[in-house]
């Protein structure tokens, strides 16, 4: 199954890549020349989780277009309510990237109601000291997780242009994972042992952003 993830998300990038050489080499979309065939996008309620995701789509004809997603977090303390979960030198980050195809079926891309078939790559890690009693002892755990994940899903969504310029996206929906986790620590596996492997369930993308269109 992780095969056919990776697959899959590979074919999308390169589509994707493909359809970038096409327009470069002087391939006119079919789009309407009155419609921007570029827009630069963030999502402004990343900054609030020192993470900056910024969204580029290209129009390759009147339905349909291309979208390429990459999301960075700056390392930073891993805190639940103000508790830092990984000690006081405990930091984690992550790094995303997302290929989507996009089809308006108005025919006014990219403007209007349109359907978002995606693939995702998520590669997170995190590093510190976790205390827990072993064995009736407290043990201070000092470790690094790395987790990858293969996600594919769908989204619907709408985007609307405002001034010509000024862009307003939203858009939601499920998608599946497959991940792998790997963790390296101080302790023998008899003393703390953590699985190799998970799986991950169903779970929703969601969105906002705002951009500029030429």
């Amino acid at each position: 199954m992780k095969k056919l993830f990776v697959f899959a998300f590979t074919l999308v990038v390169l589509s994707f890549t493909q359809n970038l050489f096409a327009q470069r080499r002087g391939y006119s979309s079919s789009a309407s020349s009155d419609n921007p065939q570029n827009l630069i996008k963030i999502n402004p309620l990343s900054l609030f989780t020192t993470t900056g995701s910024v969204f580029y789509e290209h129009v390759l004809s009147e339905n349909t277009s291309m979208v390429l997603n990459l999301q960075y977090t700056l390392p930073r303390k891993a805190s639940i309510f103000g508790t830092d979960i990984l000690g006081e030198n405990g930091k984690l980050n992550r790094f995303a990237v997302a290929p989507e195809f996009r089809y308006y079926p108005s025919g006014t891309a990219p403007t209007g109601f349109y359907v978002g078939p995606f693939a995702r790559y998520v590669n997170f890690s995190a590093k510190g000291d976790i205390t827990k009693e072993i064995n009736g002892e407290q043990r201070t755990i000092h470790g690094k997780l790395t987790q990858q994940t293969f996600s594919l899903g769908c989204v619907i969504g709408g985007q609307w242009l405002f001034s010509d310029h000024i862009s307003l996206d939203a858009y939601i929906g499920p998608y599946f994972s497959l991940g792998h986790l790997s963790v390296t620590q101080d302790l023998t596996e008899d003393d703390y042992n953590v699985p190799a492997s998970i799986n991950f369930p169903v779970w929703f993308r969601t969105g906002l952003t705002v951009g500029y269109a030429f």
